[in-house]
């Protein structure tokens, strides 16, 4: 997500910082995913898991991954049937899940916080205590691949 459309950039700095930062984090996600024989980080990110099937199982769904920027248009990600969105910054994610979780009821696992060597699951004082078992689950999951 960012904080225009493509064809806002020019409006102002912080809208084109937000569009830039978008579009690195998208190409960083496909390069990530895109070219799996030669990608180090790829092969020690999946590598936790020794189990042949369930390998298999995650590339069959890797290769079916979309990631795509639709900058400011939560509407249509959502209308895409997309499952995860990366918001901007921290306000506006909190906005985005006050928005999908606690008014329209959406199931939440927590947001990861990104740029730390440690496992951060965010989640709010107003989340369900389903909501809140969910955010340690997924947390417990990822410290423990």
């Amino acid at each position: 997500m960012a904080g225009g459309r493509k064809e806002d950039f020019g409006r102002s700095p912080e809208i084109d910082r937000s569009i830039k930062d978008s579009e690195i984090l998208v190409k960083k996600i496909n390069d990530f995913f895109s070219d799996k024989e030669s990608n180090p980080a790829y092969n020690a990110f999946f590598s936790f898991n020794s189990s042949k099937n369930n390998l298999n199982n995650i590339s069959t769904n890797l290769n079916r991954l979309s990631i795509k920027n639709y900058y400011i248009l939560i509407e249509k990600a959502i209308a895409d049937k997309n499952n995860i969105i990366i918001a901007p910054d921290g306000i506006n994610g909190n906005i985005i899940f006050r928005t999908l979780v606690l008014i329209n009821s959406w199931e939440s696992f927590g947001a990861i916080a990104l740029g730390s060597e440690k496992i951060f699951i965010d989640t709010s004082r107003d989340q369900s205590e389903k909501g809140y078992l969910r955010a340690l689950t997924f947390a417990y999951n990822l410290a423990n691949k």
